[in-house]
């Protein structure tokens, strides 16, 4: 069955993204041996994708708060508490050169204490002070009013069919299942 993309906006005004996939899925025909269902699925991804992030950008932009990569580590340390700097690395999606220059940003504002373990004097724990914290749910709550008015038009049903979804095209794309080149 062909995924179909939406005529128009909730406005009513045309949708770039929409008609330039549905132009490129077309110009591949139906002998090509091109899967133009997954096409489609992968450009919508990525368009709502970076929609998405760009709005979440612009709205934290504006409020004068965390960018969301900055946001990201904060909220590692807030539900982690005290977390090895690697841990950025491993699980927050920086380099360990931009770990490390958001570690020195982060600690000369006064939002994260940085301590050598007693352990093992080359790993490094970060944590967040009082201001840090305070900071990052601030942060968190502009962040989260966008999030909630990108979700607004969905019912919690379908919320949870589309994060079991995804969940679901993440896997499958991570455990091999696919060739990821």
């Amino acid at each position: 069955m062909a995924i179909s993309t939406p005529e128009r906006e909730n406005d009513g005004s045309p949708l770039l993204m929409w008609r330039l996939i549905d132009e490129a899925v077309e110009s591949f025909g139906r002998e090509s041996t091109v899967d133009t269902d997954a096409m489609r699925l992968a450009f919508t991804l990525r368009g709502a994708s970076g929609a998405l992030a760009s709005d979440l950008q612009r709205r934290l932009r504006h409020a004068d708060a965390s960018p969301p990569r900055t946001l990201n580590a904060l909220l590692l340390m807030h539900v982690r508490g005290e977390i090895e700097q690697g841990d950025l690395v491993r699980h927050g999606g920086f380099s360990k050169a931009a770990a490390s220059t958001l570690v020195e940003t982060l600690v000369a504002d006064g939002l994260v204490l940085r301590r050598g373990s007693n352990r093992d004097r080359r790993i490094v724990l970060l944590s967040l002070t009082d201001a840090g914290h305070e900071v990052f749910l601030h942060d968190l709550e502009v962040a989260n009013r966008g999030e909630a008015a990108w979700s607004s038009g969905l019912t919690p049903a379908e919320r949870a069919m589309l994060v079991q979804l995804l969940v679901k095209l993440v896997d499958q794309g991570s455990d091999g299942g696919t060739d990821l080149g």
